[in-house]
């Protein structure tokens, strides 16, 4: 997006906001939302779309915000602002009681996990997106349901799990309260005039190219939490304890951190939920609010996760936003009151013993193979279909309950790193039974670790 400057013979010039749209059907989202608006809150809140133009491969639609748009700032520029919980409170209430008058649907009934990629999109949860490839290189197994997370010394439930229908959590089902929701609600499309004087009442969405009718109403608000969030990370070192602090507050909202420096935010994340929770209990739904906000949550923090966040370039998120989401699904079960159980694939002890002595047993045979095929008969095919099968079998031992650790997980990226270099077309053939020595020198180490 840009602003520009409407300047056309026989009227005064005026600023403008340029949105290009990738999406061919987002102008359409945005000039239905406006349309289908109640009166006062369009006037009050919505920039004013005007007509599609086509710009090649891009959709290009102008939206037109009253008075003088150079008096308005983004949410972004005012995460230090002494009244930030007001702020929020004030757009937390007027999104669920202005723009959800006499629109709401009680009943929608969902699976967790259709919430939950209905919120993400299929594409966030394929293989060629930046959720999985940060999966990958943080070697967290989308099968998994528990996994280790540096920095905390438990294991924690993978969020990955109540997006798969086939757990216990993931097929239940539950009515959610739905209706109007911008769909992308960061703290870049809220914008605040702040002169002659700060007037939040009078905040304008912009880039509501997002908005659904049947949204579920709990995303609005905890999207621009975690929007929120990555700013005050900014402040924060991700791997700190004051971070996980943090993720204690979003999760938690109801305790204390005990952690000094985190008052101002806790004060915004309370009031954004106790905001939410009362126009809730004014429907008669307090009930099933607060366990909504939780599994919205966790669609937020993974929707930002592989996003280039500005002031985050040097040290991304993505572990901080993966741990979030990983607390706010313990925070739903808890709420909700399920729990995994045996019959939902948790691997026991036993199970996992021989599991893990089976993963071993395959390791060393797709290692052979590959060390035959190297040096006795190179063929791509084989090389590419061995190396692929060993990276996903040493990808499925995730969980690593041992005192050596971290050295295995250094090893298993050592050996990807060779099996990699392995398969170079550029080397020779001495060269592959050198690059297969290594290889081989590392998964020796590997599997006397694994076994032990």
């Amino acid at each position: 997006m840009m602003v520009v400057r409407d300047q056309l013979t026989g009227r005064p010039p005026r600023q403008m906001i340029l949105k290009f749209c990738k999406n061919p059907d987002e102008p359409a989202k945005i000039r239905t939302a406006y349309q289908v608006a109640p009166e006062a809150f369009r006037d009050d809140h919505l920039a004013k779309p005007g007509d599609p133009q086509r710009l090649r491969h891009w959709a290009v639609i102008f939206l037109e915000i009253a008075g003088d748009l150079s008096s308005y700032r983004p949410l972004e520029d005012y995460t230090s602002q002494s009244d930030l919980a007001k702020v929020c409170k004030i757009i937390t209430a007027s999104l669920l009681d202005g723009w959800n008058q006499s629109h709401i649907d009680l009943e929608k009934s969902f699976s967790v996990a259709e919430f939950l990629t209905g919120l993400l999109g299929e594409n966030r949860l394929s293989r060629d997106s930046a959720l999985h490839r940060f999966a990958e290189s943080a070697e967290i197994g989308q099968q998994d349901l528990m996994v280790r997370r540096p920095g905390w010394e438990r294991e924690l439930v993978n969020p990955f799990a109540l997006t798969r229908s086939d757990t216990r959590p993931g097929a239940h089902e539950f009515s959610a309260i739905v209706g109007r929701a911008h769909g992308d609600l960061s703290v870049r499309n809220i914008l605040i005039p702040g002169y002659p004087k700060f007037a939040p009442a009078g905040y304008r969405l912009i880039d509501y190219g997002g908005y659904s009718s049947t949204c579920p109403l709990t995303w609005d608000s905890m999207y621009m939490l975690v929007s929120l969030s990555t700013r005050w990370l900014r402040e924060v070192t991700p791997r700190s304890e004051k971070a996980r602090a943090l993720i204690h507050c979003l999760t938690r909202h109801e305790e204390k951190t005990g952690h000094l420096g985190l008052d101002a935010y806790q004060k915004v994340i309370k009031a954004v939920f106790q905001e939410g929770h009362a126009w809730a209990n004014k429907i008669t739904y307090a009930d099933r609010w607060l366990s909504q906000c939780s599994l919205s949550l966790v669609a937020a923090a993974l929707i930002f996760i592989g996003r280039e966040i500005p002031g985050h370039e040097d040290e991304p998120i993505d572990d901080w936003l993966f741990d979030l989401a990983a607390l706010a699904t313990e925070d739903y079960l808890r709420r909700s009151k399920l729990e995994f159980t045996p019959t939902d694939n948790v691997v026991r002890f036993e199970e996992f013993q021989q599991r893990k002595a089976q993963q071993a047993t395959t390791a060393t045979l797709l290692s052979r193979e590959l060390e035959e095929t190297v040096i006795n008969a190179p063929n791509w095919a084989t090389l590419d279909r061995v190396t692929r099968e060993l990276r996903r079998v040493l990808a499925l031992n995730f969980v690593i309950e041992s005192e050596h650790e971290e050295r295995i997980r250094g090893l298993i990226s050592t050996l990807r790193s060779q099996l990699e270099q392995a398969i170079d077309p550029r080397l020779s053939r001495d060269e592959f039974s050198r690059a297969v020595a290594r290889a081989e020198l590392t998964r020796v180490t590997l599997l006397t670790l694994l076994t032990s």
